[in-house]
């Protein structure tokens, strides 16, 4: 219900502190009315260690090359938390262009994150090019109904990583083998 915050001038110093108290529908700040809303999906927040190589490090490696580590938390919609160390990398070919990244996350171990199955490797795909936010979790979805095998799973997340939110991204199962993934035998490859 009280939100801190502050205000910041174009180089980036803190101008004034403000604590507001939402829990009236009506909040006006320094003379500007201010809404206060909350998101309805699960959230994930990443913070890279203080050692790691840093996001933009990361972001600047066009061939992927570049892993940083970080603790990453998920909280679910029915306040589920899961918690882990992870290596993160980007992902992406022509997405990797855009401005938003898609990142693949490896986990220490493996994980049921949203009931999707168990596994270490997760995708947050940002879909840039996408703004509606539906294309893939509205195709995944048809392919599932129709029984294809193997389609991977998608949820919607909110992402933060070191505090900052980064946007709507989708948390999806990788396409890799493994029994909650595609369950093949060695004796198939």
């Amino acid at each position: 219900s009280h939100v801190v915050f502050y205000s910041t001038d174009a180089d980036g110093n803190y101008l004034q502190r403000f604590v507001a108290d939402f829990s009236s529908s009506d909040t006006e700040i320094a003379g500007i009315h201010v809404t206060a809303m909350q998101s309805k999906l699960p959230s994930v927040s990443i913070e890279i260690s203080e050692n790691a190589p840093s996001l933009d490090d990361l972001e600047a490696s066009e061939n992927h090359s570049v892993k940083t580590y970080a603790s990453m938390e998920l909280v679910s919609l029915t306040d589920e938390k899961y918690v882990s160390k992870i290596e993160m990398r980007g992902r992406g070919n022509i997405s990797w262009l855009e401005d938003k990244k898609s990142y693949q996350i490896k986990t220490s171990k493996a994980l049921n994150l949203l009931n999707m199955g168990s596994a270490k490797e997760w995708i947050l795909l940002a879909n840039a090019a996408d703004y509606s936010l539906l294309r893939n979790e509205v195709f995944l979805g048809m392919a599932a109904d129709m029984g294809l095998e193997y389609t991977p799973e998608i949820q919607e997340t909110d992402l933060f990583i070191n505090g900052e939110y980064r946007g709507t991204y989708s948390l999806c199962t990788k396409v890799e083998k493994g029994i909650n993934r595609v369950n093949i035998g060695k004796e198939d490859y």
